[in-house]
């Protein structure tokens, strides 16, 4: 049994398809791992500005009470 042209070309054209249905398949996955890797960065820098707010936070904290302890001792001063 030999196959004839029209056979063919059906079969170029199935393998065509499928070789397209990859290659979207493939820019699917590379768009979901960019967005994951967007996604990792994102979090990354957000736990980066958690950080640096607790830092800043426990300064402030620390700022404070050192003012308020000036403040008591300035009013036992002039008491």
């Amino acid at each position: 049994m030999s196959l004839t042209d029209q056979d063919l070309q059906k079969i170029k054209a199935v393998v065509d398809a499928r070789a397209d249905l990859q290659d979207m398949k493939l820019e699917q996955i590379r768009q979901q791992v960019d967005n994951l890797e967007k996604n990792m960065a994102t979090k990354e820098q957000l736990e980066q500005v958690k950080e640096m707010l607790e830092v800043d936070h426990s300064g402030l904290v620390k700022d404070v009470e050192d003012l308020k302890a000036r403040v008591a001792r300035l009013e036992s001063q002039t008491v």
